[in-house]
């Protein structure tokens, strides 16, 4: 069976000689460079658009290790998505488009609404049949026009293209678009200013925006800093196509809706197959049982996505390398009824089946 075709298990996956992390520079064709990395970097900052990274206690002691959380899930609409969608709407508007089209499960969708409503320029959104119904009320008060299509977001998407052909607008996909992973790629300059020490920096990865844009700020680290993502075994078309350096789809069944593709960004992973050190796999029930471990370290709520990196290191613990590790919650968009659900104990599948019931 071909490295395509097979089935991949919880665990960590990695190209030979990942130890120590993986000094390539440079920048793959399309990619920002480091002007554009800088100009948005500043534009967010005049914007105050600024997350901390705190060292917590309880966790480093949990896992053993100098442990810090940079919390996009602090920003507003609550996940790191605003800073990608900011630069790329005021590029767009800049390019005198009259129209922005995107396709989200959510937190994307989020960014980009509140960004066109920020600088004037309306935004349609694609989602998918399934979408949590409070990411979509959080979309549509955010004056964004929703659009429900298809059963999985590679169907959105396709719709969401031939929607911005037709009205002439232009369209942003998470993954594929430069000007996303240039307002993202701030998030890991403020790393390196924030924990000069880190020697690992870990985040979800879902279509690979985020992880590539850490990996493309990263890439002038004065010292090396290895790069881990993290992906749902039940959604693991990044990792698949990463180990295989070209785009495979793969079925996507996770309950993580920020983590929920079917397919990687090619520009994104393009990068990713440059630079990211390693992907971790992680199971579903490790996703929900990590929903409260990390409330109980953190005293704060995270969304699914954004719990991966932690149910990572809780379940591989050392083997994950690293003394300064920096983890990027990216957000928190939950509904409260799930949080709760979790907290109190519910399995995975008892919470599915209520859900479905009621």
């Amino acid at each position: 069976m071909s490295n395509k075709e097979a089935s991949l298990s919880p665990g960590m996956y990695q190209p030979v000689g990942w130890m120590p992390a993986r000094t390539g520079k440079g920048y793959p064709p399309g990619a920002p460079g480091p002007g554009v990395l800088a100009a948005a970097k500043a534009m967010l900052g005049e914007r105050g658009v600024h997350s901390p990274a705190r060292r917590e206690r309880a966790l480093s002691a949990a896992l053993n290790r100098d442990v810090w959380v940079k919390y996009e899930s602090f920003l507003p609409v609550g996940s790191f998505k605003l800073r990608g969608a900011l630069w790329a709407v005021r590029q767009a508007s800049g390019r005198g488009a009259k129209a922005v089209v995107t396709a989200s499960t959510g937190n994307h969708g989020q960014g980009m609404a509140l960004a066109g409503l920020l600088m004037g320029v309306p935004v349609t959104v694609f989602i998918p049949s399934g979408v949590d119904a409070l990411k979509q009320r959080r979309m549509r008060d955010l004056g964004a026009e929703l659009r429900i299509a298809g059963a999985v977001l590679t169907e959105a998407e396709a719709d969401a293209r031939r929607f911005a052909d037709e009205i002439g607008g232009t369209y942003v996909e998470d993954g594929e678009s430069a000007d996303l992973l240039a307002g993202a790629a701030s998030i890991g300059a403020e790393i390196l200013d924030q924990v000069p020490a880190a020697d690992t920096v870990i985040a979800p990865v879902g279509g690979g925006n985020l992880a590539a844009a850490l990996c493309l700020a990263m890439s002038d680290a004065t010292a090396p800093v290895r790069l881990i993502g993290v992906q749902s075994a039940a959604a693991p078309a990044v990792t698949v196509s990463w180990l295989n350096q070209e785009a495979v789809r793969r079925p996507c069944t996770t309950l993580a809706g920020g983590l929920a593709t079917e397919h990687p960004g090619g520009l994104a992973l393009a990068v990713l197959c440059a630079r990211l050190d390693a992907m971790c796999l992680v199971d579903e029930d490790d996703l929900w049982h990590a929903l409260r471990w990390t409330y109980d370290l953190l005293g704060h709520n995270l969304e699914l996505a954004a719990v991966a990196p932690f149910a990572a290191l809780r379940r591989f613990g050392s083997s994950i390398p690293g003394d300064t590790v920096v983890v990027v919650a990216s957000g928190a968009c939950i509904s409260a009824d799930q949080l709760a659900a979790a907290l109190s104990g519910q399995s995975r599948q008892g919470w599915i089946g209520a859900s479905e019931a009621g």
